[in-house]
């Protein structure tokens, strides 16, 4: 996962839920050059469904609250906010992680899917792999929370019902899976590829597989190659990237700093009234935040 975007998305969360109308403006600022000068092309569900859970509260509940009480000023950056925020997520150049032929036919069904409500069931996993199944994407694991959960058991039952492959990352996790299979006393069919070299050739049951979250994408994709059908699954895309995120971020700054610098010199002490000067010192602000949380 992309610790930065994460972070930035993070920010925007709490600065909306602190009020901090100014700093929710520079988040979203931060977003949309961030998204645009690393050329991003995917979100995660779960970061898509939050920013639209921004957007809404932004707009039933804060913007009304703020013209209701005669706060322009703040009407003003949320609404400002809203836009950025909106045009970011109708880039249709923009993806979910992971879609099968990585196309954007699906998205807005996917920003309608039960998120919140399968988060908060005891059969999470079980309708997590539906949305997965139904709506053509991965669901993306990335942390500790969803441990625990049934991933396994509800692949494995999955798998029976839809006659197909499950496909895991190594000998270990198949016999695990293996192991739930014969403990549920059904025939499931378990294979495990570690490299891209190993998925090479490979036929699924019927041509159809779904994926235990370890697999790599690099396997996914060679598997495709071959002429299976991806049904779902789940996929965890996490790695350690604290370090280069670290570095990116300070790059970011001093980048954001030169600027600031220019502006200084042709304004003088008038720079802060300058509304591109004073959007770069919150730019500069939501970073240096998210470079102490990594240290």
């Amino acid at each position: 996962m992309d610790k930065l975007l994460d972070g930035i998305i993070k920010n925007i969360e709490d600065t909306c839920n602190k009020g901090d109308f100014k700093s929710f403006k520079g988040a979203s600022m931060l977003l949309d050059e961030y998204v645009n000068d690393e050329n991003i092309k995917t979100l995660s569900l779960e970061n898509v469904l939050l920013l639209n859970g921004i957007i809404s509260n932004a707009e039933k509940m804060l913007l009304p609250l703020t013209i209701n009480r005669g706060e322009i000023r703040d009407a003003k950056l949320i609404m400002y906010t809203i836009k950025t925020l909106k045009n970011i997520l109708s880039n249709k150049s923009l993806i979910m992680s992971c879609k099968f032929e990585y196309e954007d036919s699906k998205v807005d069904k996917i920003l309608n899917s039960q998120w919140e409500s399968a988060k908060s069931s005891l059969n999470k996993a079980e309708k997590l792999l539906n949305e997965s199944i139904n709506n053509k994407v991965l669901i993306t694991t990335y942390d500790q929370s969803t441990r625990g959960v049934g991933k396994s058991k509800a692949l494995v039952e999955k798998a029976n019902e839809l006659d197909c492959t499950l496909v895991t990352h190594n000998h270990t996790s198949k016999q695990y899976l293996d192991e739930i299979a014969q403990g549920l006393n059904i025939p499931v069919e378990v294979k495990y590829y570690n490299s891209v070299d190993s998925a090479r050739g490979s036929r699924m049951r019927n041509g159809k597989f779904l994926i235990d979250e370890c697999v790599s994408e690099d396997v996914i994709k060679v598997l495709m190659n071959n002429g299976n059908e991806l049904l779902g699954g789940f996929i965890n895309l996490h790695t350690n990237k604290s370090d280069i995120t670290y570095v990116k971020i300070q790059n970011k700054i001093k980048k954001l700093e030169n600027e600031k610098w220019v502006l200084q010199k042709t304004y003088g002490v008038s720079c802060i009234y300058n509304a591109e000067y004073n959007a770069l010192l919150e730019k500069i602000k939501v970073l240096e935040e998210l470079l102490n949380e990594l240290k």
